[in-house]
């Protein structure tokens, strides 16, 4: 008998850097600006913004930091790709709000970003692609990417027998697991990790607190895993971490799918720069703290995170 378990718990090389500085700042200028701020303002279109719009960034969203590790190998496979990473930590947590009031906010980010001519989201949080049918159906002609999806994916493709996937409280409450894998050959158990990703967006995946953490949860497993699944962005920062405490477990992150998946390799192979793409970080979050957090659980020195208004 099948055992699933659902428990909770960034004419010379001279020309080339100032053209990519300019690059940098037409790409800020064009989604910080006061005049481009709202939703629905007009403004003339410069000749910069055309070129701009014609390699428009993939967005790539997340509350937190977590997204970076989608984010990460994503710039490293697509160099030339410009891409736009927001973190919208200064809302309320997407694991702690009601889906009701989820889809409104990721509604609003997702239609700032329509308004910028940008058609690819990859919405780099597992919470927040709970949502995700309902946003494909407000907009049908955007191409959006989710973690859980890509999860799902993940799980088939490594085909261990059995997989333990840890989760936020959003993530494991939705049953999306349990439900993809209700009558097919894989064993699953699920566990919800609720404390690490607040102690990785601090910095401390190598603390005591957070090995402590790692062990309860060992502890709360009906069976030793095959595999563990790590269903929130901000685990793959503590993958040593996880591989210390489940020793005989193979450690599962589903960017790694995600990022080699053949629609998004169609997508970015014909949406990039002839240069060096460009990064932009946005959050409406503190500035500080999310360069400082990046930088702890990333190693992701060159972030500059840049503000953003909460309203959008």
């Amino acid at each position: 008998m099948k055992r699933v378990s659902n428990v909770d718990n960034s004419k010379s090389e001279k020309k080339v850097k100032n053209k990519s500085l300019r690059a940098r700042k037409n790409l800020t200028t064009k989604l910080t600006k006061p005049s481009a701020r709202k939703l629905g303002t007009k403004r003339q279109m410069t000749s910069t913004d055309k070129n701009l719009l014609a390699a428009s960034p993939v967005a790539v969203i997340d509350w937190g930091i977590g997204g970076l590790s989608v984010l990460k190998p994503l710039k490293a496979k697509y160099p030339q790709t410009n891409f736009l990473y927001f973190s919208d930590s200064g809302f309320l947590p997407y694991g702690k709000v009601s889906e009701k009031k989820l889809i409104q906010r990721l509604s609003k980010l997702i239609q700032l970003f329509k308004s910028k001519k940008i058609y690819t989201v990859i919405v780099a949080c597992n919470a927040a692609s709970t949502v995700l049918p309902q946003l494909r159906r407000k907009f049908p002609n955007l191409k959006l990417f989710g973690m859980l999806e890509a999860g799902a994916q993940t799980i088939r493709h490594e085909n261990f027998s059995d997989t333990l996937v840890l989760g936020g409280k959003r993530t494991i409450e939705s049953n999306y697991f349990q439900k993809t894998f209700k009558d097919s050959k894989y064993e699953i158990q699920t566990v919800v990790a609720q404390p690490l990703s607040a102690l990785i967006e601090k910095g401390h995946q190598k603390s005591k607190k957070f090995i402590s953490e790692i062990k309860k949860i060992k502890q709360q497993c009906l069976f030793m895993p095959s595999s563990v699944l790590l269903a929130c962005t901000h685990y793959p920062a503590a993958t040593s971490e996880f591989r210390k405490i489940f020793k005989s477990a193979r450690i599962l992150d589903p960017a790694v799918t995600l990022v080699n998946s053949a629609e998004i390799e169609k997508i970015l192979q014909t949406n990039k720069s002839t240069s060096r793409g460009l990064v932009l970080y946005l959050t409406t979050g503190s500035v500080t703290e999310s360069n400082t957090a990046a930088k702890a659980a990333f190693k992701i020195k060159a972030v500059r995170f840049q503000p953003y208004p909460l309203s959008l």
